[in-house]
């Protein structure tokens, strides 16, 4: 089967990434809900090759996809955030609406975003389309300290029923 060209910039994250962030090559991430209650933390350990390091703690990082909401007449909003608990080198990702079980991201495109320090977020929207719509965000995070150094994964915000 052949992939649309739409879904080959979501399928190429790890190659835009790397351009976008002049970073090295990212490992494969699993996939988390970044609902309310579910697993959404990324942390880079305390330790180096398995040895604790002294006076070095681990960094933690919290991602959160929200839920996507009409915004105004003819738009559909969603919000995401990275918040980290120490300062990390950089955070990147894409992040990208999507409709039930379709494969192509509304509108056809994703955003990226780099943020540097402790974290941030922002707001994406898209022209409104009816159903159901969950919010797909990739992040990778370049950690100060511990090992790994980089860290990717996968969240997904709660569907919402929209009509337009």
């Amino acid at each position: 089967m052949k992939m649309s060209q739409s879904v080959r910039p979501f399928r190429r994250i790890p190659v835009l990434l790397g351009a976008t962030l002049a970073m090295t090559g990212l490992a494969a991430g699993t996939a988390s809900a970044a609902g309310p209650g579910a697993a959404n933390h990324l942390q880079s350990p305390a330790s180096t090759h398995g040895a604790r390091v002294a006076g070095v703690t681990a960094t933690t990082c919290t991602a959160s996809v929200g839920a996507p909401v009409r915004a105004g007449a003819s738009d559909v909003a969603l919000d995401y955030r990275v918040n980290c608990d120490q300062e990390v080198v950089s955070i990147g990702g894409f992040v990208a609406i999507f409709r039930g079980a379709e494969q192509v991201p509304l509108g056809g495109t994703t955003d990226p975003f780099v943020i540097l320090g402790l974290g941030g977020g922002n707001q994406i929207k898209r022209r409104c389309a009816s159903g159901i719509l969950y919010g797909k965000m990739d992040v990778v995070v370049n950690f100060k300290t511990g090992e790994p150094k980089q860290i990717s994964r996968t969240f997904f915000g709660p569907a919402s029923r929209i009509t337009c």
